[in-house]
């Protein structure tokens, strides 16, 4: 027989044939090529290696496509108890006369273990490179070992043993169906034995630099199921990555994010590992506005992503787009300017430096000197363990959809293609030069490639540092000696690579001023009240008298401090990273005056040692409050409030709620007003950190404990004080209703967009559609409560229920079924729950729509205009000239009538989240089978150039405000029932267009640019027709049908269903029919069937729609 280790290139015969020895398990996959006219030679030879002691040899088998004349096998080998490596040798083989390379890596002897366990039926991927088509299934032949006989030092000398037949290895024919199966005598299993016997006689094994292998060779479906375990989510629950044809898709209006794990990791800073990723990708849609990123490293948690690679427009050509890099942030810090066509393969390649994060972007490489940028913000370097890719649209910036293929991590640039040659160290990136002051910490590290291992020594002026052997050193704490200059030499055993020197520079730490709380607060410019002095670092201890931290969800703190002169906030950069101060706490704090929107505050920063929060005990009594009334408070200048009221603890006694009316209870955050007996208003503080969101208010007069805050956007900052409690506790009353919390669940919806599940307390409940209302009423204090319904004025079909009337917690419901007897109808649902001290009363507002009214909905909108001319979706409404301001003014929504009557819109009225948006004061006719579009502005001005009705949003110059990360739509009529509502959130805002209800207005919205050919349709139906003009249903081809029999004799039938279309199944005892509905309204392309047991033959069809 005869190898082929060279590594020029040369023809191959046509009787060549490429296989692949190896296992997942294994670091590498091993790879070998034989020439067939050497089979009798390898004979004797794999007769020998059937006598090594316990060998097993496991393989099986994936075909080519029929064009494709040569066969690819696949084949594992598993020796002993864990598994080994023998070679690695890669021998592609093609056509006579095209070309081929073989690589060569040092083999390891072959080990002795127990067998092998069978492994039957599982697929095997195909070699990398090689043609994909139907998969064969994995099958063992197992070699028994002789009793005796000479070990393996010795094969040739070995009699032949010519295996029994009934071992062979059954294999897959070639142009086989994916139901067909030929059993393949083994010719070629002593080809295999004798390969094996070769390979395991040379010296030791080559540690591989490749980390990650990924060809996507996995059925169609979603990565993470059909992967087995090997892809994972870190990110999103919805619109899963998906393997399609052996290669991914990525699509920026799904959430899932996905990653898998490299061999040998995770990699820590101090490794001084150099990774690089190549992946090809094709893009077949644009990303949406600003772009954003799409793959990346990351470590062991689900935020630490660095490397992170990006899609974007800007700055390219109409219908091209760019890529690019940034070490850690949300934005690139470079873009390669080369303009990428949709539909064109690209291959990617990253290199992330891990003990500096810096990353650097290729496309279309080959060598690593071919033109690249790198990222150039400011990473801290992570524990790199896994290669990610992410899909996502927030606020228009999406990655667009785009395909990955061939994804290959490995650690150096010549791997990513093939085997690399070993190469002296070489430093790639430099040691910074650093000033500090004494007390902190200072890290020098340094990038450097080369074949491994690398060693490393610092110096500190050319003198080596005992111990300093990784690729970072820190400091820690500096001090003056430490001054000097520090470079690293990194050596293997071609020879040594000297960095760069860094000077660091050591500062001596600023002296702190100890002081008092009162004489910070004589800091403050007499005009602007500010501090003066945002340089000096001062020290004062106190108590802490707020409850909660104040700030975040973040890794900052803010906490309310007090001494025997006054109070004052603390807002400490990075303070989690620390710790969170509680009420009672003695603290020390050391750091710098600020302020924020005129709240003076000290500013310390955990990254800097000088700055400092040292707890010095706990649960020390809080500081009395003082105690005041609005009217008090009112009459103080802001002189006298700077200088010995913000920041203390107040009491505020004997107020009532006066502004909203009617509150039941507190929000989840807001500004309430509240008044004393004489009137005096002063601002209570509801904050979203505290425990008040959602309990219930005081009925009467009662008292407030919190801190006097402020907050004023501008100078000078004179105003904007209020009373921020900071727990529940602190409202202090002696009349507190029982709390009343409730979900409203929403069922039989007539067309899809109100929330199935919600809190609102006013709802539209079309005719058939179900509403319950699922109660629990609880009181503040533990005790009893009591509860009654109004039960009269309900609906026709409506009932409440409540199993007790007494009890310290009383759960109920209320369901309504609407009739037609109730529309038009504006029903009060009412609810009475009382206490010994106070009633909490309830009410919930429904309407049912009359069956006019009943055909109107909001069936397009437009959340995120752009203001670039070369987009599908500029200036919308065809207005010339456009708007000054399109982001606001080019914002729409659709409101259709699909009904035969005109409907008078006077006195209805359109609101989102916050507030109403628009009303129509005047009278306006929304004909039949019309529409009316509403848009963002101006008042005056700018014409839109329509042929239907259009208004502008008359409640001021935020327009419709709609909102891109979601909202809540709501259209009332003239007695303010909710005739429809429309919540919808950040993934159902398109990038590219509007929304649009398809196929018809009893649909979802889908983006209008996937849907149709026009990127928005004000106006008119989603692919440009009147509303006026009749439907006619798309042709839905109903795909992939397949029928599977359960376990307990259910058919269980699956399809693939298009977004936005509904399916009917059907079935009949014979294929000429008649057929008869057996489910109607599908969407999720599935349907299981229990057929009757006197039916012996049951056909089935899928219908759409």
């Amino acid at each position: 027989m005869r190898f082929v280790p060279n590594f020029h290139r040369r023809p191959t015969p046509r009787t060549s044939r490429g296989f692949v020895l190896g296992d997942s398990r294994v670091d590498a996959i091993f790879r070998f090529a034989l020439q067939s006219s050497a089979r009798d030679e390898a004979e004797p030879a794999c007769n020998a290696i059937s006598r090594f002691p316990a060998a097993n040899i496991c393989g099986g088998i994936a075909t080519s496509r029929p064009a494709i004349t040569h066969l690819r096998a696949a084949w594992r080998l598993v020796v002993g108890s864990q598994p080994h490596a023998a070679a690695l040798i890669r021998h592609d083989s093609v056509e006579q006369g095209e070309q081929t390379r073989s690589r060569v890596f040092r083999p390891a002897p072959l080990p002795v273990g127990p067998p092998c366990s069978t492994r039957a039926g599982r697929r095997l991927k195909p070699a990398s490179g090689a043609p994909r088509g139907p998969s064969g299934l994995l099958r063992l032949r197992q070699i028994q070992p002789p009793a005796s006989g000479p070990g393996v030092g010795n094969p040739p000398s070995l009699p032949a043993q010519t295996p029994p037949p009934e071992h062979s290895i059954p294999l897959f024919a070639k142009n086989q169906t994916t139901t067909g199966q030929t059993a393949m005598k083994s010719p070629t299993l002593p080809l295999l034995c004798l390969i094996v016997t070769l390979l395991a006689a040379a010296g030791p094994r080559l540690q591989a630099d490749v980390v990650l292998d990924e060809l996507f060779n996995y059925p169609d479906g979603p990565l993470v199921e059909v992967s087995a375990g090997k892809w994972s989510s870190h990110s999103g629950t919805s619109g899963p990555v998906m393997v399609s044809s052996g290669a991914i898709t990525l699509n920026q209006s799904q959430a899932q994010d996905v990653n898998t794990t490299l061999t040998g990791g995770p990699y820590a800073p101090a490794s001084a590992t150099v990774l690089y990723a190549k992946f090809t990708v094709r893009f077949t849609a644009l990303p949406g506005g600003d772009g954003t990123y799409f793959a990346h490293f990351k470590d062991g948690s689900n935020t630490g992503f660095r490397g992170r690679i990006f899609a974007s427009v800007t700055g390219a050509a109409e219908g091209r787009f760019r890529l690019g890099i940034s070490e850690s942030a949300n934005s690139p810090g470079a873009m390669l300017e080369t303009d990428l066509d949709l539909d064109t393969p690209q291959v990617v390649i990253l290199r992330y430096d891990v003990a500096s994060a810096g990353s650097t972007l290729w496309v279309n490489a080959t060598v690593e000197s071919d033109p690249a940028v790198n990222a150039g913000d400011d990473g801290s370097p992570i524990n790199v363990a896994a290669f990610a890719f992410r899909q996502s649209l927030s606020s228009g910036d999406g990655m667009g959809t785009l395909t990955v293929d061939d994804l290959r991590v490995a650690t150096s640039f010549e791997e990513l293609f093939g085997v690399p040659q070993d190469k002296a160290p070489r430093i790639l990136t430099q040691p910074q030069s650093r000033s500090v002051q004494a007390g902190a910490s200072a890290t020098f590290s340094v990038s450097a490639d080369g074949t491994g291992p690398l060693s490393f020594q610092w110096q500190r002026d050319k003198t080596d540092l005992p111990g300093a052997n990784s690729a970072s050193l820190t400091l820690n704490p500096v001090t003056a000696a430490d001054a000097g200059a520090y470079r690293v030499i990194v050596s293997n055993h071609l020879g040594s690579a000297i960095s760069d020197e860094a000077i660091l520079t050591v500062t001596e730490a600023p002296v702190a001023v100890e002081t008092n709380i009162a004489h910070l607060r004589t800091l403050l410019d007499p005009l602007d009240l500010t501090p003066t002095d945002t340089a000096t670092l001062f020290t004062v201890e106190g108590v802490v008298t707020t409850w909660v931290n104040l700030t975040g969800p973040s890794a900052n703190v803010l906490f309310y401090l007090q001494d025997e002169t006054g109070g004052i906030a603390t807002f400490w950069t990075g303070g989690t990273n620390g710790f969170i101060p509680r009420a009672g706490d003695k603290v020390r704090v050391t750091a710098p005056l600020d302020h924020f929107n005129g709240l003076l505050q000290l500013a310390p920063d955990f990254a800097n040692p000088a700055h400092k929060v040292e707890r010095l005990g706990a649960d020390n009594p809080l500081p009395a409050p003082r105690l005041v009334n609005p009217t008090e408070l009112i009459v103080l200048t802001p002189a006298e409030i700077e200088a010995d009221w913000e920041g203390r603890l107040l009491t505020v006694t004997n107020v009532t709620l006066s502004n909203p009316a009617g509150l039941v209870s507190f929000p989840g955050s807001g500004n309430l007003t509240v008044t004393d007996e004489a009137g005096a208003p002063f601002t209570l503080r509801v904050d979203s950190r505290t425990d008040l969101g959602g309990q219930p208010v005081p009925h009467g007069p009662f008292a407030v404990i919190g801190v006097l805050a402020q907050y004023d956007t501008s100078a000078p900052h004179a105003s904007g004080y209020q009373l921020l409690p900071t727990r529940y506790a602190d409202i202090i009353a002696t009349r507190i209703p029982p709390v009343v919390r409730f979900t409203n669940r929403l069922e039989n919806l007539v067309r899809p967009g109100d929330q199935p599940t919600n809190t609102f307390t006013e709802l539209g409940v079309r005719r058939g559609e179900q509403l319950t209302i699922q109660i629990t009423v609880t009181d503040p204090l533990g005790t009893w409560v009591a509860v009654q319904p109004v039960l009269t004025g309900l609906p026709s079909q409506a009932a409440w229920h409540f199993t007790e009337a007494v009890g310290p917690q009383l759960d109920g419901t209320f369901t309504m079924t609407a009739g037609a007897a109730d529309q038009g109808s504006l029903f009060e649902l009412t609810l009475h729950a009382w206490n010994a001290t106070a009633t909490n009363t309830t009410v919930w507002k429904v309407y049912v729509p009359t069956a006019a009214e009943e055909r109107v909905a909001i069936t397009e909108y437009l959340a995120n205009p752009t203001s670039s001319a070369g987009a599908a979706y500029y200036n919308p409404l065809r207005r010339d000239p456009p708007p000054e301001n399109p982001g606001t003014h080019d914002e729409f929504l659709e409101l259709a009538n699909l009904g035969d009557t005109d409907l008078d819109l006077a006195g209805w009225s359109i609101a989102d989240a916050v507030q109403v948006r628009h009303r129509f004061y005047e009278s306006l006719m929304l004909g039949a089978s019309n529409a009316v579009v509403v848009y963002g502005g101006p008042l005056n001005g700018f014409p839109p150039g329509l042929d239907v009705p259009a208004v502008p949003a008359s409640e001021g110059s935020a327009g419709l405000a709609l909102n891109n990360d979601g909202d809540v739509l709501t259209v009332r009529n003239q007695l303010g029932g909710v005739v429809e509502r429309l919540v919808y959130t950040a993934r159902q805002v398109s990038s590219g267009g509007s929304m649009s209800r398809v196929p018809t207005m009893n649909h979802d919205f889908l983006a209008q640019a996937g849907a149709a050919t026009l990127a928005v349709t004000p106006g008119r139906q989603y692919d440009g027709r009147r509303w006026s003009e009749p439907f006619t249903p798309p042709v839905v081809e109903v795909g992939a049908l397949a029928a599977s029999l359960e376990a307990n004799g259910a058919v269980r039938l699956t399809w693939t269903a298009a977004a936005g279309q509904t399916y009917s199944v059907q079935t009949a005892p014979d294929a000429a029919g008649p057929w008869t509905e057996l489910a109607t309204g599908l969407t999720r392309g599935e349907f299981t069937d229990a057929p009757p047991a006197s039916e012996p033959v049951r056909f089935y069809r899928v219908r759409s729609p």
